[in-house]
C-alpha cells in the first residue's frame, strides 16, 4: 500500500516537471463582459507567464502586463464590447434585481446571445479565428459563463490543440 503511493506522488511529481520543463501554447478567452472576470483572467496569465508558457489572450479588455513578464503575451481585444452594452437599454442593472428566477434565466440567456453578436463582429474576434486556423496552441482556456459563441474555434483548431479547459465563474 505504501509502494502504491510513493509510486503515485512520484508520477505527479514527475507529471509537473514535464510541464514545467516544457513551455506551452495557450490561448484564453474571455468574453464575458465583466470586469470582475477580467481581474480573474488577468491574474491567471500573470501565472502562466511566470511559469514561462507563451500566452495569447483574447478579451473584452486589454491585459496589461508589461516588462519582462509580458514578453510571452500577445492579446486580442474585443473592442467597444463593454460600451456597447452598457449604452444599450437592457442594461439595467436596478431593474434586473426586480425580475423573476424564469424571467431572469431567459432573460440571461437572451443578453448571453447578444453579447456574442456584438463580440462577434470586433477585429479582434477575426483576428482570433484567423490565428486558430494557423497557431499551433496547446491548450484553450475559455470562461463559458456566458458567451458560448466561440465553441466553434476548439473545433477549428482540433488538430493541434491537445487539451481545452472551459472555466464557468458564477
Amino acid at each position: 500500500m505504501l509502494s502504491s503511493v510513493i509510486l503515485f506522488v512520484c508520477c505527479i511529481l514527475m507529471g509537473d516537471l514535464v510541464t514545467a520543463s516544457k513551455p506551452m501554447s495557450i490561448l484564453v478567452i474571455a468574453t464575458l463582459p465583466s470586469p470582475s472576470h477580467h481581474v480573474w483572467t488577468e491574474h491567471l496569465v500573470k501565472g502562466l507567464l511566470r511559469k514561462g508558457h507563451h500566452v495569447h489572450v483574447a478579451s473584452i479588455q486589454e491585459t496589461k502586463i508589461k516588462g519582462i513578464l509580458g514578453q510571452n503575451l500577445t492579446y486580442a481585444v474585443f473592442d467597444g464590447v463593454m460600451e456597447t452594452i452598457e449604452q444599450s437599454e437592457d442594461y439595467n442593472l436596478a431593474e434586473w434585481e426586480q425580475y423573476s428566477v424564469l424571467y431572469m434565466i431567459k432573460f440571461q440567456y437572451q443578453w448571453g446571445i447578444g453579447g456574442c453578436q456584438t463580440v462577434i463582429r470586433t477585429k479582434g474576434a477575426r483576428e482570433l479565428l484567423e490565428m486558430v486556423k494557423t497557431v499551433e496552441f496547446d491548450v484553450i482556456v475559455h470562461d463559458i459563463t456566458l458567451a458560448q459563441c466561440f465553441y466553434g474555434l476548439w473545433e477549428v483548431g482540433q488538430s493541434s490543440i491537445s487539451e481545452v479547459y472551459s472555466n464557468c465563474l458564477v
